[in-house]
C-alpha cells in the first residue's frame, strides 16, 4: 500500500494557507474559502508551510527540495533556501 499524505495547513487572521499537489501554495479567505492567491515557484508538491506570527511572510517546503519564504501581501517569493538533496517535510519559523 502506498501511504497517502495530505499537505500541511496553516490558519491564522484572515488567511488560511495550504501546500498544494498542483506545486503552489493556496492562500484562502477563511470565512468563505475562496483562493485568494496562489504563490507558485515550488517543482512539486508543497508538504509544509508556516506563516508569521504578524502573517506576512509563510515558509514552504516541498518535494523539490525547496524551502522559500514568501510575502503574503505581494505573493512575491522573497528568498529560495536550497541544497538540502531531499524533499522538504516540514518547515518552521522562530519569532
Amino acid at each position: 500500500d502506498e501511504e497517502f499524505k495530505l499537505p500541511d495547513s496553516v490558519h491564522q487572521g484572515s488567511r488560511y494557507l495550504y501546500g498544494s499537489v498542483d506545486r503552489s501554495v493556496k492562500v484562502l479567505d477563511p470565512t468563505t474559502g475562496t483562493v485568494l492567491r496562489g504563490l507558485v515557484g515550488h517543482g512539486g508538491t508543497v508538504n509544509s508551510v508556516k506563516m508569521s506570527e504578524d502573517g506576512m511572510r509563510a515558509l514552504s517546503g516541498g518535494l523539490d527540495g525547496l524551502v522559500k519564504l514568501w510575502d503574503l501581501n505581494t505573493a512575491l517569493c522573497i528568498r529560495t533556501f536550497k541544497g538540502h538533496g531531499y524533499e522538504i517535510e516540514c518547515v518552521d519559523m522562530l519569532t
